[in-house]
């Protein structure tokens, strides 16, 4: 872990319709992308998820249908490979 003053990652989130969309990026080729509803946001499982080159992921989440339109992600994913630990949420360590 760098100094105090050091950039180690930028974490964004936007609320909409039920649901939060949140990144992390950690390099340009480490982010991490997902989509939980609202009540779900910090302890539940994403309804989408992705995790990769960071202009991919993020242009993937931007390419999301709007939450409860026809397309969007419904149902939380579950299984190997999810993993909303890989978030940062704001206020914990």
């Amino acid at each position: 872990m760098g100094s105090a003053d050091e950039v180690v990652a930028i974490h964004g989130e936007r609320r909409h319709a039920g649901a939060v969309d949140a990144f992390l990026v950690r390099a340009v080729d480490e982010a991490y992308a997902a989509r939980f509803r609202t009540s779900d946001y910090g302890s539940g499982m994403p309804l989408w998820q992705r995790s990769g080159e960071a202009a991919d992921v993020i242009n993937d989440l931007l390419d999301l249908p709007p939450h409860d339109s026809p397309g969007a992600p419904k149902r939380p994913l579950h299984g190997p490979g999810t993993d909303a630990g890989n978030l940062w949420f704001p206020g914990l360590p």
